[in-house]
């Protein structure tokens, strides 16, 4: 399997031939639809072990991608976009190139998809605040996805495309600990020069 830059350039080419196409045949709304389906599917995870092992062989991949495409009435788009991936071995790529073509679209309807990383559960008057803000930040109408990381203790992580703010207390803790790690062995290097 690739690496994430690969999978990522990968997935960034299907998604712009499977958009180029929606666009030019005026189905981007079909497409739409058809991504929050196959981003269901993606969620299970037997789903997502069947497109990544090697043992199912290449028309194994393909007959399963046509009868998902079939029962799922998908477009012909993604109909031919998931049988060409699964025709050139590249179905790990999928969740990938899903996540390609939704910030295709959201950029498409002028809006940016943020994805902000919380420590509790927020209200709806705080999510509400925090779009806000970054509509006013970023320019654009912002889509939030929400996650919860009880592991970041306190504080937010805040992600825009490659624009990524973060003021959780673990970051802050774990910069607290390297600059006195660093300050340590300064204190070491010093020792060691007096004692020289």
């Amino acid at each position: 399997m690739s690496s994430k830059v690969d999978i990522n350039k990968i997935a960034r080419r299907y998604a712009t031939a499977a958009f180029s196409w929606a666009e030019d045949v005026k189905k981007l709304s079909k497409l739409e639809s058809d991504l929050a389906i196959l981003k269901q599917l993606l969620d299970i995870k037997e789903f997502v072990v069947v497109l990544n092992t090697p043992l199912i062989s290449r028309a194994g991949h393909i007959d399963i991608m046509e009868k998902i495409s079939k029962l799922a009435k998908f477009s012909e788009i993604m109909t031919k976009l998931s049988g060409i991936m699964a025709e050139n071995r590249r179905l790990y790529c999928l969740a990938a190139t899903v996540a390609e073509l939704e910030t295709m679209l959201s950029k498409h309807k002028g809006e940016i998809t943020v994805e902000v990383i919380t420590a509790i559960d927020l209200t709806e008057a705080e999510l509400k605040k925090i779009a806000t803000l970054l509509k006013k930040q970023l320019g654009h109408k912002v889509d939030l996805n929400v996650s919860k990381d009880e592991n970041l203790i306190g504080g937010l992580i805040v992600k825009a495309g490659s624009l990524m703010v973060d003021s959780s207390v673990r970051t802050q803790l774990e910069k607290m600990k390297r600059t006195l790690k660093k300050s340590d062995v300064m204190v070491e290097q010093e020792t060691m020069k007096e004692v020289a």
